[in-house]
């Protein structure tokens, strides 16, 4: 693996382009179905794909890790700090008459916390290059940051599109996914 020492080197999407494929699946899945299980795949799809937007002082590294994070995540099911999430998206599929922003709001904090806390920390030292400090990799580590709130902005499109289609009422969903409440009522589900 070769490291640029030059800055503003975009990552490249064809470095992680079969992961952009799973997840923009699971995407639609969830757009066309409302698969619960699906949810945090629409938020992760909307930020790996623009990953490639960034200039990066270590594009190959960024990649490896992405593909490092994203291999915990297709373990998911046999991972105990994802049962919380699994267990809450079951089987269920977005019902028409609900109103499902807390339980969206639920279901991505229950695969982000443990994606982050838990799947992370592993795909980062697995990836780290032994001549490459963490201060050395660190700026492109939060070149990541300003990602999070378009990522988001585009999942909320996404949940008011598949919530609209499925004819879930949205009275009170983007409501709640901004506010981050985590009532859950049976009603929801």
């Amino acid at each position: 693996m070769t490291h640029r020492s030059s800055s503003s080197e975009p990552a490249s999407a064809a470095d992680f382009s079969r992961e952009l494929a799973a997840l923009a699946t699971e995407r639609e899945r969830f757009l066309r179905e409302g698969t619960l299980a699906d949810v945090f795949a629409v938020a992760y799809f909307h930020l790996t794909k623009r990953i490639s937007e960034l200039p990066l002082r270590y594009p190959e590294v960024t990649a490896a890790q992405i593909r490092g994070f994203y291999a915990a995540y297709t373990q998911r099911e046999s991972l105990a700090h994802w049962r919380p999430y699994l267990e809450l998206a079951g089987t269920r599929r977005l019902k028409r008459s609900t109103d499902p922003g807390a339980l969206l709001q639920a279901l991505l904090e229950r695969a982000m916390i443990p994606h982050i806390l838990y799947d992370l920390p592993p795909a980062l030292r697995a990836t780290r290059p032994e001549m490459l400090s963490w201060e050395a990799l660190a700026p492109d580590f939060f070149a990541l940051d300003p990602l999070f709130d378009r990522a988001a902005h585009a999942t909320l499109l996404d949940f008011d599109h598949a919530t609209r289609r499925l004819g879930a009422l949205r009275s009170t969903h983007r409501e709640a996914l901004e506010q981050g409440r985590l009532h859950i009522k049976s009603e929801v589900f």
